[in-house]
Formats: structure tokens, C-alpha cells, sequence
């Protein structure tokens, strides 16, 4: 019966052993999966991004800049 139990650990030990090693490649399979999965969301966000610099960049080149009147020169009022 001794026998019987060894081999039974025997056994879990080696499939242990063959998860432990198909678990990186399986996990890096998986993983670029869902890289490629998320890259549509990726894109979408891209553009929404590349929009968006694009209205600031307009603003800033476009925005009036405020000039503050110099009244150094002006007769001064009498009261």
C-alpha cells in the first residue's frame, strides 16, 4: 500500500513539475492575447488624444493675447 501512496506523490509531483514549466509560455501566450484585445481600446484613445492635442495646439496659436494699455504717457486728470 506504501507503494501506492509514493506513486500517487510521484504523480502530483510531476504534474506540478509540467504546469509549473507550460505555465510561463501559456501565461505569456495569454498575455499577448490580451494586449492585442485591449489594443482596439488603445487606438481609440490614441485618436481621442491625438484630437485633443490638436484643439490645445489651436488654441494656444489661436488665443488673443491681452495687452495691458501703458498709461505712463497720459496727461493726469484734474479733480
Amino acid at each position: 500500500m506504501k507503494s501506492l501512496k509514493n506513486m500517487r506523490y510521484v504523480w502530483y509531483t510531476a504534474i506540478a513539475c509540467v504546469g509549473c514549466c507550460a505555465l510561463v509560455p501559456l501565461l505569456g501566450v495569454l498575455g499577448i492575447a490580451g494586449v492585442v484585445g485591449l489594443s482596439v481600446y488603445f487606438e481609440i484613445a490614441a485618436g481621442l488624444f491625438f484630437v485633443l492635442s490638436l484643439l490645445i495646439l489651436i488654441y494656444l496659436i489661436f488665443r488673443h493675447k491681452r495687452t495691458k494699455i501703458d498709461n505712463s504717457n497720459s496727461v493726469p486728470e484734474d479733480s
